[in-house]
């Protein structure tokens, strides 16, 4: 290991080349490992990225795991589930949409309630929960989607906590 000094931003940021359509514009990201990267864009198109780099410049190879459909909703925030290989993706007042890093493919969760749409979701892999802020600032608690989640799926079983702005997970522990 590096010394711990070494990672407090020790050296200027390499710009990530990534071509995405015209009019698009990427909204939201989360490093999945070493060399890969989730990016999400304003109109909700999900890639994948695999990292080639080495000290001076980065290539990268993207796969597309989600396509919008027409103006789509854009990808606010991604979240990865370690344990499933999959990735969570809020998509503005539309939904969340669970895409599956292994033979991509997503399902889309949709909002039930449009005045209370998701604004924020936080991955609890270890204990299988999935935890939610809504647009009201309370924190809801959900079993994470089942690992071939089916088309008309709904939440099970939602708690509410008490109301707070914004949430971040760290294991094993629920910051608000």
């Amino acid at each position: 290991m590096r010394n711990a000094d070494d990672y407090i931003v020790s050296e200027e940021p390499l710009a990530i080349p990534f071509e995405i359509p015209e009019s698009d514009k990427i909204t939201s990201l989360v490093g999945i490992s070493s060399t890969s990267l989730v990016v999400g864009s304003s109109r909700g198109s999900v890639w994948l990225l695999s990292l080639d780099y080495n000290d001076t410049v980065i290539s990268t190879t993207p796969t597309a795991i989600r396509q919008s459909e027409g103006d789509g909703h854009p990808a606010t925030q991604i979240e990865y589930d370690f344990m499933q290989s999959a990735i969570y993706v809020v998509l503005s007042d539309q939904g969340i949409a669970r895409c599956t890093l292994e033979n991509p493919s997503c399902f889309v969760l949709p909002n039930t309630d449009s005045l209370n749409p998701i604004r924020s979701v936080a991955v609890d892999s270890f204990n299988g929960f999935l935890y939610f802020l809504g647009a009201d600032h309370q924190v809801y608690r959900s079993e994470l989607l089942p690992y071939e989640v089916v088309e008309n799926y709904q939440l099970s079983k939602i708690m509410p906590y008490p109301g707070t702005a914004a949430i971040t997970l760290v294991h094993p522990f629920l910051l608000m």
